[in-house]
């Protein structure tokens, strides 16, 4: 190799800062603009890393050629570190999608609009927030929604169950009395308080409208808790559809179709191996049923059992969604009718 290419690969090969250089100019960016949103710092980082990536991959090619063994070393480990950064990064980035938004109603930069057909409660204070948002349901199925709400914020509001505002108002404030309580009782330093609602319309017919219902509420333990709950209501009368939708005669047919949706979510075939994902269960053959009704959705009846109502917090909240055509031999007269024409 002339000794002129040999130089300039060598040169080449050093030339780690440029990545380095375009990474701070970029971080310096962030900081005039005025980027605080720890997600995007994240994405930011596995953007100057997979720069850093590339141009290590061609460093450690221009070493090995040139054959010097500490560049071609400090290379391998220049990619070993872009890679650890790259994937924490991005590992960090899914974790904060997973925390509540926190909203701040003064702050005239938020990107978060609410509907204006939304009741909509927020309070925050040292180390604690509350968040309550729920869309207004139209007057045919607002007190049976009122009510389906009341049931799982608490069950203390006795007003107007069709006044959606006023029952929010009312669970903010009930919400971040409670979390005060805890505050003052003792959290660490690092603890953020959270009690966050978020409803929404998921899903609309000719006959029903569906909605759902995230509840998501950190009180300083071990970890925080999700609840995902839907409902479906007849437009005719209001009613919330439960269990009853199904025939008493199909209710046992009704768990060999629950075990077949466990088996798919655990990815697992036989009886025995969804009985090590199980708790509180003694007969795999009588697996109990979701505490929360099915809901319609496009596709079909959604189930979903809650954190730690049948497995363990870190598999999650199994559930699946049943096809209406696979589905209906187990409903009801009245149920059927429900269906899309479709199916």
């Amino acid at each position: 190799m002339q000794e002129s290419t040999r130089s300039k690969l060598i040169v080449f090969s050093r030339l780690w800062a440029i990545p380095m250089f375009i990474f701070i100019v970029l971080s310096i960016t962030v900081v005039i603009v005025g980027m605080d949103n720890r997600k995007n710092l994240m994405n930011l980082a596995v953007i100057g890393m997979g720069l850093m990536f590339v141009i290590q991959i061609c460093q450690l090619v221009a070493a090995i050629i040139v054959r010097h063994r500490w560049l071609v070393c400090g290379s391998i480990v220049g990619l070993l570190a872009s890679v650890f950064v790259m994937i924490w990064s991005i590992a960090a980035s899914g974790a904060e999608q997973c925390r509540p938004p926190m909203i701040h109603p003064d702050d005239t930069d938020s990107t978060e609009v609410v509907p204006v057909d939304s009741a909509y409660f927020f309070e925050e204070g040292k180390q604690l927030s509350c968040k309550i948002s729920a869309i207004i349901p139209e007057a045919a199925v607002r007190q049976t929604v009122g009510e389906w709400l009341n049931s799982y914020l608490g069950e203390c509001y006795t007003g107007d169950m069709s006044d959606i505002q006023a029952l929010v108002d009312f669970y903010g404030k009930y919400h971040v009395d409670s979390l005060r309580r805890i505050y003052e009782e003792g959290v660490p330093d690092f603890a953020e308080l959270c009690y966050d609602v978020s409803m929404a319309k998921i899903y609309e017919s000719d006959k029903v409208v569906t909605y759902s219902m995230m509840i998501y509420v950190d009180l300083g333990g071990a970890h925080p808790t999700t609840e995902s709950i839907g409902a479906t209501f007849c437009k005719d009368d209001g009613r919330q559809l439960k269990w009853d939708i199904v025939r008493n005669e199909c209710m046992a047919d009704l768990q060999d179709v629950m075990r077949q949706m466990l088996k798919d979510y655990f990815e697992v075939k036989t009886d025995d191996e969804l009985m090590e994902y199980l708790q509180e269960v003694d007969d795999v053959k009588h697996i109990p049923l979701p505490v929360t009704p099915p809901y319609m959705t496009e596709k079909g009846f959604t189930f979903i059992y809650q954190q730690y109502e049948i497995a363990a917090y870190a598999v999650g909240m199994p559930g699946d969604t049943i096809s209406y055509r696979r589905f209906k031999p187990y409903l009801t007269e009245w149920a059927k009718r429900l269906l899309p024409e479709n199916d």
